[in-house]
Protein backbone atom coordinates (compact mmCIF):
# COMPACT_ATOMS: atom_id res chain seq x y z
CA UNK A 1 0.00 0.00 0.00
CA UNK A 2 3.09 2.21 0.14
CA UNK A 3 3.67 2.13 -2.84
CA UNK A 4 0.30 3.39 -3.81
CA UNK A 5 0.24 6.51 -1.34
CA UNK A 6 3.57 7.44 -2.95
CA UNK A 7 2.36 6.90 -6.22
CA UNK A 8 -1.09 9.43 -5.19
CA UNK A 9 1.23 12.02 -3.69
CA UNK A 10 3.60 11.84 -6.85
CA UNK A 11 -0.02 12.37 -9.30
CA UNK A 12 -0.80 15.32 -7.07
CA UNK A 13 2.21 17.15 -7.49
CA UNK A 14 1.47 16.66 -11.34
CA UNK A 15 -1.29 17.80 -11.48
CA UNK A 16 -0.20 20.82 -9.50
CA UNK A 17 2.03 21.77 -11.51
CA UNK A 18 0.26 20.99 -15.02
CA UNK A 19 -2.45 23.66 -13.28
CA UNK A 20 0.02 26.20 -12.38
CA UNK A 21 1.87 26.35 -15.82
CA UNK A 22 -1.50 26.36 -17.57
CA UNK A 23 -0.79 25.35 -20.82
CA UNK A 24 -0.15 21.31 -22.20
CA UNK A 25 -0.93 18.27 -21.81
CA UNK A 26 -0.53 16.56 -18.05
CA UNK A 27 1.11 13.67 -19.89
CA UNK A 28 3.75 15.89 -21.10
CA UNK A 29 3.56 17.86 -17.71
CA UNK A 30 4.28 14.36 -15.94
CA UNK A 31 6.81 14.03 -18.20
CA UNK A 32 9.01 17.32 -17.01
CA UNK A 33 7.90 16.61 -12.76
CA UNK A 34 8.81 12.73 -12.91
CA UNK A 35 11.87 12.84 -14.52
CA UNK A 36 13.30 14.54 -11.48
CA UNK A 37 12.24 12.29 -9.10
CA UNK A 38 12.94 9.05 -9.04
CA UNK A 39 10.10 6.09 -8.75
CA UNK A 40 10.27 2.93 -7.22
CA UNK A 41 9.68 0.06 -9.35
CA UNK A 42 5.86 -0.78 -9.13
CA UNK A 43 4.84 3.18 -8.48
CA UNK A 44 5.65 3.83 -12.18
CA UNK A 45 2.77 1.97 -13.27
CA UNK A 46 0.27 3.26 -10.96
CA UNK A 47 1.37 6.96 -12.04
CA UNK A 48 1.20 5.95 -15.59
CA UNK A 49 -2.80 4.65 -14.65
CA UNK A 50 -3.38 7.57 -12.59
CA UNK A 51 -2.20 9.43 -15.63
CA UNK A 52 -3.39 8.17 -18.03
CA UNK A 53 -7.04 8.05 -16.74
CA UNK A 54 -7.27 11.50 -15.43
CA UNK A 55 -6.43 12.76 -19.16
CA UNK A 56 -8.81 10.54 -20.61
CA UNK A 57 -12.21 11.31 -17.93
CA UNK A 58 -10.41 14.67 -17.00
CA UNK A 59 -13.84 16.44 -18.17
CA UNK A 60 -16.05 14.11 -17.42
CA UNK A 61 -14.15 14.26 -13.51
CA UNK A 62 -14.42 18.03 -13.58
CA UNK A 63 -18.48 17.69 -14.21
CA UNK A 64 -19.38 15.19 -11.82
CA UNK A 65 -17.29 17.17 -9.04
CA UNK A 66 -18.70 21.01 -10.20
CA UNK A 67 -22.11 18.85 -9.55
CA UNK A 68 -21.06 17.57 -5.69
CA UNK A 69 -19.49 20.85 -4.62
CA UNK A 70 -22.70 22.90 -3.73
CA UNK A 71 -22.24 25.61 -2.83
CA UNK A 72 -18.55 26.30 -4.35
CA UNK A 73 -17.81 26.84 -8.03
CA UNK A 74 -15.61 23.61 -9.01
CA UNK A 75 -12.88 26.20 -10.36
CA UNK A 76 -12.84 28.44 -7.73
CA UNK A 77 -11.73 25.89 -5.02
CA UNK A 78 -7.71 25.92 -4.16
CA UNK A 79 -5.01 24.32 -6.32
CA UNK A 80 -4.67 21.49 -3.97
CA UNK A 81 -8.04 20.98 -2.66
CA UNK A 82 -9.19 20.45 -6.36
CA UNK A 83 -6.32 18.75 -7.71
CA UNK A 84 -6.93 15.96 -4.24
CA UNK A 85 -10.63 15.62 -5.54
CA UNK A 86 -9.88 15.15 -8.78
CA UNK A 87 -7.39 12.45 -8.21
CA UNK A 88 -10.02 10.83 -5.96
CA UNK A 89 -12.27 11.05 -8.24
CA UNK A 90 -10.45 9.46 -11.01
CA UNK A 91 -9.87 6.36 -8.50
CA UNK A 92 -13.41 6.23 -7.82
CA UNK A 93 -14.55 6.55 -11.79
CA UNK A 94 -11.87 4.19 -13.06
CA UNK A 95 -10.16 1.78 -10.63
CA UNK A 96 -13.06 -0.11 -9.04
CA UNK A 97 -10.69 -2.28 -7.73
CA UNK A 98 -9.88 0.31 -4.66
CA UNK A 99 -12.04 0.09 -1.96
CA UNK A 100 -14.15 3.52 -1.87
CA UNK A 101 -13.29 3.83 1.41
CA UNK A 102 -9.74 3.63 0.63
CA UNK A 103 -10.01 5.72 -1.65
CA UNK A 104 -11.48 8.91 0.64
CA UNK A 105 -9.29 8.01 3.07
CA UNK A 106 -6.13 8.68 1.35
CA UNK A 107 -7.61 11.93 -0.42
CA UNK A 108 -8.32 13.34 3.05
CA UNK A 109 -4.74 12.36 4.14
CA UNK A 110 -3.53 14.01 0.97
CA UNK A 111 -5.91 16.97 1.35
CA UNK A 112 -4.42 17.28 6.00
CA UNK A 113 -0.92 17.21 3.96
CA UNK A 114 -1.31 19.89 1.49
CA UNK A 115 -4.24 21.48 1.82
CA UNK A 116 -5.62 24.09 4.31
CA UNK A 117 -7.17 23.69 7.84
CA UNK A 118 -10.83 23.10 6.35
CA UNK A 119 -9.39 20.90 3.58
CA UNK A 120 -9.90 17.22 5.32
CA UNK A 121 -13.32 17.63 6.09
CA UNK A 122 -14.36 19.20 2.44
CA UNK A 123 -12.66 16.72 0.43
CA UNK A 124 -14.50 14.54 2.60
CA UNK A 125 -17.85 15.81 1.92
CA UNK A 126 -17.63 16.12 -1.79
CA UNK A 127 -16.14 12.64 -2.25
CA UNK A 128 -19.05 11.28 -0.61
CA UNK A 129 -21.11 13.30 -2.47
CA UNK A 130 -19.23 11.86 -5.70
CA UNK A 131 -19.32 8.42 -4.41
CA UNK A 132 -23.57 8.33 -4.13
CA UNK A 133 -24.03 10.16 -7.29
CA UNK A 134 -21.70 7.17 -8.97
CA UNK A 135 -23.50 4.51 -7.09
CA UNK A 136 -26.51 6.49 -8.57
CA UNK A 137 -25.20 6.17 -11.85
CA UNK A 138 -24.89 2.19 -11.44
CA UNK A 139 -21.22 2.26 -10.29
CA UNK A 140 -20.49 -0.15 -7.00
CA UNK A 141 -18.53 1.67 -4.61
Amino acid sequence: MKGRSRARRLVLQVLYAWEMQGQGSLLETAGRVLAERGLEEGTDELVRRHLEALEERRTEIDAILAESTTNWEFHRLSVVDRNVLRLAACELMAFPDVPFRVVIDEAVKLARRYGGDESPRFVNGVLDAVRIRLSGASTSP
